[in-house]
């Protein structure tokens, strides 16, 4: 009657764990002596010829086998990633520079150019009546309304070499 080695023993003299042993023998990969033991000329023999890799295999060539080919043109998932990742953060800087008062939305600035402007402007047109007398009187002039109608032509031509109160900050927006 032959002798065997325990599973145990088989799996260290082949280099392997004993569960891969156990598994083979499952499978009918291993066939065990009536006692139970591995007959120990099995030792390097083909049992475990799909599960060991040989030498001469290039160590990459699985890794590559398995990536897919990248698309010739647009963005691959990790640019998409990427990409999402960076306009989140950048949306997320623009709510805490809008929440901490940093920045103004570009609606509520014109608002509030255009309605400086038309104080500035109403203050201009108001003006030559307000002191048309008072410099005809510095003067000694007796025509005011004369003095009044050529300080507000003189108003009107500078306000509209200044422009029509546009706020244009370079920005193209709908």
């Amino acid at each position: 009657m032959k002798r065997g080695v325990t599973m145990r023993e088989f799996a260290r003299r082949e280099g392997c764990s004993e569960t891969a042993v156990r598994y083979a023998v499952a499978r009918g990969r291993l066939r065990t002596l009536p006692d139970g033991s591995i007959d120990p000329k099995l030792v390097g023999s083909e049992w475990r010829q799909k599960n060991v890799k040989t030498l001469d295999q290039d160590p990459n060539a699985a890794a590559n086998a398995r990536v897919p080919e990248q698309p010739k043109s647009g963005a691959t998932y990790i640019d998409a990633v990427r990409i999402e990742k960076n306009y989140t953060a950048l949306l997320r800087k623009l709510e805490y520079t809008t929440k901490s008062g940093s920045v103004i939305e570009l609606d509520a600035a014109e608002d509030a150019f255009f309605s400086a402007w038309r104080a500035v402007r109403d203050a201009w047109l108001s003006w030559p009546a307000r002191v048309a007398p008072l410099i005809a009187a510095d003067i000694e002039i007796e025509d005011v309304e004369g003095l009044t109608l050529v300080l507000t032509a003189h108003v009107h031509a500078q306000l509209s070499e200044l422009g029509d109160g546009k706020l244009d900050l370079g920005i193209a927006h709908e």
